[in-house]
């Protein structure tokens, strides 16, 4: 259960209006696991901070688990001759021996950042957790420094933010209210079933109960095995269907591609004789099949029936591009994993 400061929680509607009749703090330490809140908050300052729109120049993020902080921290501190305003972000991950996902070290350094910030720098620690402790902050705390608990929201503030998220479509309060009768107070799951409705009225240009009754639970539920046999099989539609479910989680992307890569290597190993002899309990080990391991076990002999070496060859390639782009490139993590998608569909 997490432990919160009721002084600091503050819903989402409350936070931007703030943000833009306030100055915008230099330093904020940033509870909520909610990836399109996160985003809208950034817009939100970089209009009125950096006066423009966000770039990969202006706007970086880093995570605690890279145990870079030092490079965080020396990115916040580049002082030039010529000022450049910039947001930086450093999304907080749980990791193993440490106090709130930062070591000792870390921790001091931060606090030191704080204390002594770069009035060019607007610096988010965004905790994602949800299950937060937050006497494990206590100690960043000081009059440099912003805390904003973003709550749920009443009924009320997430009908507001849907309606501003329709924007040009046609949609009353009560097919809203409707609507998020069937969903949980998620803004990053509102968020998707809102594009699916609004894809799906595209010509109307209006929203109606019919439509959320037809639309509101299609492609819920699925996970991570799912999105590995609609690839694996070739099925494009539904392999992008289950992508934009998955894409709620945080840095989903990394695990797909890797979930690929262990698939086309054990693929690869099915293709040796000598697999021929193993059990199914040996198979599971040795391709490392933890959960779900029956299935996952089919969908690899699957995949292998159906190509060759040369196609998977091709395989191996695209996933170690994808993989690459993903950690090393400022391209859209969703145009990377499509074109994974189309080109493993089309092996």
């Amino acid at each position: 259960m997490a432990i919160k400061d009721n002084k600091n929680t503050i819903s989402y509607p409350q936070l931007v209006k703030k943000l833009n009749e306030d100055e915008i703090p230099n330093n904020i330490l940033l509870f909520t696991n909610e990836k399109i809140l996160l985003d809208e908050i950034t817009s939100t300052i970089a209009k009125k901070f950096l006066g423009g729109t966000i770039t990969n120049d202006n706007v970086r993020t880093f995570y605690s688990d890279e145990k870079n902080i030092e490079g965080v921290l020396n990115e916040c501190s580049n002082y030039s001759f010529f000022s450049e305003k910039k947001i930086i972000i450093l999304k907080v991950l749980k990791r193993a021996g440490t106090k709130g996902g930062f070591t000792n070290a870390e921790r001091q350094s931060l606090i030191a950042y704080i204390s002594n910030f770069n009035e060019n720098i607007v610096f988010i620690i965004n905790v994602l957790d949800k299950e937060f402790n937050f006497e494990n902050y206590k100690d960043f705390l000081n009059d440099d420094l912003k805390v904003f608990i973003l709550d749920s929201g009443s009924i009320n503030d997430i009908a507001s933010w849907v309606k501003i998220r329709f924007n040009d479509y046609k949609i009353s309060e009560e097919t809203i209210l409707h609507f998020l009768q069937f969903l949980n107070p998620s803004y990053d799951e509102i968020n998707s079933e809102i594009g699916k409705l609004k894809t799906y009225a595209m010509d109307k240009k209006e929203i109606t109960k019919d439509d959320v009754n037809l639309c509101i639970g299609f492609s819920r539920d699925f996970n991570e095995t799912d999105f590995l046999e609609a690839v694996l099989t070739g099925n494009y539609e539904m392999s992008i269907r289950i992508y934009d479910k998955l894409s709620l989680k945080e840095d989903v992307e990394v695990l797909l591609v890797s979930m690929l890569g262990s698939s086309a290597i054990s693929a690869s190993k099915l293709m040796d004789s000598q697999t021929d002899k193993f059990s199914k309990y040996e198979l599971f080990r040795e391709f490392k099949l933890w959960g779900d391991s029956d299935r996952k076990l089919r969908i690899v002999r699957e995949f292998k029936n159906k190509i060759n070496e040369l196609k998977l060859k091709q395989a191996f390639d695209y996933i170690y591009n994808a993989d690459k782009a993903l950690k090393s490139s400022g391209l859209s993590k969703r145009g990377i994993i499509i074109d994974l998608i189309y080109n493993m569909t089309k092996i």
